[in-house]
């Protein structure tokens, strides 16, 4: 077996009953070799008042045009509990994933080489939608792509939607934790509107995980048709 000491420690974002889901990505994080944790995901249907009246809404009705059910709410709480982590354990980066997601066999040798050609990243997507980036890509082993991402306009609301996997830096997650409260967006909204937190983004090209193989346990999105290609 494999053992990738060399790349990030990897935070698993879980719920406590979700042992199917729990068993799965750690036999995939055994098999490639990474050294990883869970940390315990806030249920969003559990959360209790004085936790929800924190919660700033209307700013996401104005700005998104949508609100955010309990779910979406307990999720965002819970990449902002690793946020935390990452910083309290001094971590120079971390891998931040959801326990849904799908890691493809070339992860490790991908991921490696793209922390070695951009080390002063700040964010890097493993998993994303669709991104404006700069034109020159550095290339990576089995035909993938490391592509720097371009900032949009200030009024745009042009976002990289996916929040499953990523990696963050030490100075990553003091920003977005600052941006982090009151709670007021979903995960992948604080992590994807770089003309937001204007982190030095990258993203792996094409994806180097996957995701959809299992129900989403965020029912009643209604997010993503909101997002146009505004400049």
């Amino acid at each position: 077996m494999p053992n990738h000491n060399n790349l990030p420690h990897v935070y698993v974002i879980s719920l406590p009953r979700h042992h199917e889901r729990r068993s799965l990505i750690s036999k995939q994080l055994n098999r490639l070799g990474f050294n990883f944790e869970f940390i315990e995901g806030i249920d969003g249907s559990k959360l209790d008042s004085e936790t929800l009246d924190k919660v700033d809404l209307e700013f996401c009705k104005k700005k998104f045009g949508h609100s955010m059910n309990n779910s979406e709410i307990g999720c965002a709480l819970s990449h902002i509990k690793v946020y935390e982590k990452i910083i309290e354990e001094r971590l120079e980066s971390a891998i931040v994933l959801e326990d849904d997601a799908f890691l493809l066999s070339v992860l490790p040798a991908v991921l490696k080489s793209a922390l070695k050609k951009q080390p002063n990243f700040e964010l890097l997507y493993l998993f994303h939608g669709k991104a404006k980036s700069w034109p020159i890509k550095n290339r990576l082993p089995d035909g993938y792509r490391l592509a720097k991402y371009r900032y949009p306009s200030n009024k745009s609301k042009r976002c990289i939607i996916g929040a499953v996997g990523y990696v963050l830096s030490q100075s990553g997650a003091k920003r977005l934790l600052e941006l982090a409260h009151p709670v007021r967006m979903p995960a992948d909204y604080l992590t994807g509107y770089l003309q937001w937190h204007r982190l030095n983004t990258y993203g792996i090209e094409p994806n180097c995980i996957d995701t959809g193989h299992l129900d989403t346990t965020i029912p009643g999105r209604d997010y993503g048709v909101h997002i146009e290609n505004n400049k």
